[in-house]
């Protein structure tokens, strides 16, 4: 981040790379080196180490390419902009209206900022039970997660896959899967959010590979609905998203080969696990 400190009268106090600084209530003292990047107008005297009263300051210049800043207000973060210069006892960012005294810089944002694209990573096992075949057993799955855009902060898409082991066989006189893989896309829609827990409802489709007691496979088409729980037990201040517990309650329907819906099997899965933002 590259800084200018300039007085009343316009003079240039403090120029160039900021290195480190420590600053008190009446005073700011700190070290900056060339930056003929975004500041080539500095002066040699104009860098270095200086110890300046905080009075004298009137107007800062900020240059910071690889950051964003963000203001967290009404359980949301909202993107900001500097304005230039900053002045004393002026607002500092262009946003019209009055933004909160709590703003944070970011090198790299966390996820709960919108319009963040890295992915949330989701961990899940539970259990399973399947309609008509009466089958249980245990899945595990890996999902990625997604924010759409900014202006769409509620709204996720997110690809998942699981692998299911089944453990009971309730009726052997039906041919079911001993074990399958599923892979499903999905769009995700956050209805309630709050600073230690949020809601989301998740719609999804996607493909079954199946292998049955005799060896054989199949592939079938699954399309489902459920639900996502998050409880936020680690957040980096107020951003809540870093490492979440949740539970996903699910209902999948595998379409059989003839399509017909009422004697197509329900596949219905409860996990929890762990979700974890960059």
């Amino acid at each position: 981040m590259a800084v200018e400190l300039r007085n009343r009268r316009g003079e240039v106090l403090l120029c160039g790379r900021l290195l480190q600084y420590v600053q008190t209530k009446e005073t700011i003292e700190a070290t900056t080196s060339t930056d003929h990047e975004h500041m080539p107008d500095c002066r040699d005297h104009q860098v270095g180490q200086k110890k300046l009263s905080t009075e004298e300051i009137e107007f800062a210049e900020v240059i910071s390419p690889a950051a964003e800043f963000y203001a967290y207000d009404r359980a949301r973060w909202r993107p900001l902009s500097w304005k230039k210069p900053i002045k004393r006892d002026a607002a500092p960012f262009t946003e019209s209206g009055a933004v909160p005294a709590f703003w944070r810089r970011y090198a790299r944002p966390p996820k709960a900022i919108p319009g963040v694209f890295w992915p949330e990573v989701r961990v899940l096992g539970g259990a399973y039970a399947m309609t008509r075949t009466r089958d249980a057993g245990v899945p595990v799955s890996f999902a990625l997660d997604y924010r759409m855009h900014r202006a769409l902060y509620a709204l996720g898409l997110y690809f998942e896959g699981a692998y299911f082991l089944r453990l009971v066989n309730g009726d052997p006189g039906l041919v079911s899967p001993e074990h399958f893989f599923a892979a499903r896309a999905g769009m995700s829609f956050t209805f309630l959010q709050r600073t230690f827990w949020s809601a989301a409802v998740l719609v999804n489709g996607g493909m079954v590979n199946y292998v049955t007691g005799s060896a054989e496979s199949g592939l079938r088409p699954v399309a489902g609905l459920g639900f996502l729980f998050s409880w936020h037990v680690l957040r980096n201040n107020r951003d809540f998203h870093k490492i979440s517990l949740v539970l996903e309650p699910s209902a999948s329907m595998i379409f059989n080969r003839e399509n017909v819906w009422p004697t197509s099997p329900w596949l219905f899965e409860l996990k929890a696990g762990l979700q974890y933002a960059y």
